[in-house]
């Protein structure tokens, strides 16, 4: 059983197969995201992290309707994940990090379906997006796409999501000069903080107890339908390497 421990655990190698059978549980929000693919808006933006210095990008997210692009601009290995188990208030969970910084995530919200696209070799690896899918602090930005943006959380909410849960409208706030929606959800036993913006329908800010990000460089323009297809040339991979490690939320 993995433990709430913040000691150093040694780090393991594994090949991850999709014809294993993982049970993964699905985050608060992928298991609403099929709910979210209303927006309409053609979009590319930055992601930024607001807690390192000079506030680097660490993803660049493009949307058309229900497709999603999160191009990895970050070198940390828990970009990109594989989940195996979620973690919770009590205990961390498991995850296969496979991030590395050129590796680019492809969701379809309609199909839940996810491939990461891996540019070095010219392979994609495909799964659920529940389980293949970015960590907490990027998939966010590629799946919140509220219909109504004064009531989201009567989207959020509902089924296994509600569940020992909490989501308040905590009124209108400006974000970087843009209209948001501000909105308090309990998470992993704290508050988290998410502001939607009014015109994209979009999550624009996130801040919680362990990091802050936020959309920058937002480009209302066309997206190239190119950009959500799997490149010629890539063929299909059955299994990929990546570290197990536990999960801490973010």
């Amino acid at each position: 059983m993995i433990t709430k421990s913040r000691k150093r655990r040694p780090r393991r190698k594994v090949t991850a197969m999709w014809k294993l059978n993982f049970q993964a549980v699905l985050s608060f929000f992928v298991i609403l995201a099929g709910t979210t693919a209303s927006a309409q808006i053609e979009y590319s933006a930055d992601v930024v992290d607001l807690n390192a210095p000079e506030h680097p990008v660490v993803a660049t997210v493009h949307a058309s309707s229900d497709r999603r692009r999160l191009e990895i601009k970050t070198a940390a290995d828990d970009s990109l994940v594989q989940r195996v188990a979620q973690p919770e208030v009590t205990s961390n969970g498991v995850e296969i990090r496979l991030g590395a910084r050129g590796r680019v995530l492809l969701l379809n919200l309609t199909e839940k379906s996810s491939r990461i696209l891996v540019p070095d070799t010219k392979t994609y690896y495909e799964g659920k997006m529940g389980s293949l899918t970015a960590n907490y602090k990027l998939i966010f930005y590629a799946i919140l796409h509220p219909s109504d943006v004064d009531h989201a959380c009567g989207e959020w909410m509902v089924g296994r999501a509600a569940a020992g849960e909490s989501c308040h409208n905590m009124g209108s706030e400006k974000i970087a000069g843009r209209d948001a929606v501000k909105y308090d959800l309990s998470c992993f036993g704290e508050i988290c903080h998410l502001w939607i913006d009014r015109e994209l329908h979009a999550l624009i800010k996130r801040d919680t107890k362990w990091n802050s990000t936020e959309l920058q460089n937002i480009q209302e323009i066309p997206q190239s339908s190119s950009l959500f297809d799997i490149p010629a040339g890539y063929s299909k991979a059955e299994k990929m390497q990546g570290t197990l490690q536990p999960s801490e939320p973010q």
